[in-house]
């Protein structure tokens, strides 16, 4: 659960109370979950129950686990600006520690310049697409590919976990799909190609689902395949709607 080491001049209290604060700011954390009793994370990380003890009371000060049992903490509910307004308090430019609310904000900041700007609308075809992570920053993201004059691809994806490493993640994917895709190959070669680059480069346990599909505007064709994302519906005209449910 957290990565601890003496050699750090950091002590492990702090490290303790740091890394479980960035989950609980990033949502790897949620609401209302129950933190591990302090004896029992004691054990599990190799230190005093006074070391632990110590972390959960910074924690409980800064308002962000409550109280349950003199053993047991939940995590509060925070909107995104009393999130905002612990990392400028807490994370100074003066500070050691400003690096995490630096990697927050860019975290941030890539996964917006990700998402394509400019989308088209026209006689034929007409692309609306709106996305707000339920977190600080999210996994899911979409992308719209222009090929060539009649062919497009629209990609939608979801990034295991959260913060800068999934940000990372969706830039590493979105980079091998559209350099796939203007090389002219096909869906399902796509996907492949980007499995087998996932595979190699990606942390253990890190993974992404994707859904990659291609209008062709002459041939009024849309070939799509998916990766372990939830099946997209397709609406038709007369109020007919099915799931894309090929894989």
């Amino acid at each position: 659960m957290l990565n601890l080491t003496e050699l750090s001049p950091e002590p492990i209290h702090n490290q303790i109370y740091r890394q479980l604060l960035e989950k609980i700011l990033t949502g790897d954390l949620l609401e209302g979950n129950k933190l591990l009793p302090i004896r029992t994370l004691a054990r599990k990380e190799h230190v005093s129950i006074n070391t632990i003890k110590r972390a959960y009371q910074e924690l409980e000060h800064k308002g962000v686990i409550l109280r349950q049992t003199s053993d047991r903490f939940v995590i509060a509910s925070l909107t995104d600006e009393q999130k905002r307004r612990i990392i400028q308090k807490l994370f100074k430019p003066n500070m050691k520690n400003d690096d995490f609310a630096f990697d927050l904000e860019l975290a941030g900041q890539i996964q917006k310049n990700l998402l394509p700007q400019n989308l088209p609308c026209d006689d034929q075809l007409c692309i609306a697409a709106y996305a707000q992570p339920s977190r600080t920053v999210g996994g899911d993201f979409y992308d719209y590919i222009p090929i060539d004059s009649n062919r497009s691809g629209i990609v939608i994806g979801d990034a295991c976990g959260k913060g800068l490493p999934a940000a990372i993640l969706i830039s590493q994917i979105q980079a091998i799909i559209r350099s796939e895709a203007n090389n002219g190959n096909r869906t399902e070669e796509i996907l492949r190609y980007a499995n087998q680059q996932l595979m190699r480069f990606a942390l253990k346990n890190k993974f992404v689902t994707l859904f990659y599909g291609e209008l062709d505007r002459a041939l009024r064709q849309f070939t799509y395949v998916r990766a372990g994302h939830y099946c997209p519906f397709l609406i038709h005209s007369d109020g007919r709607f099915e799931c894309l449910e090929a894989g």
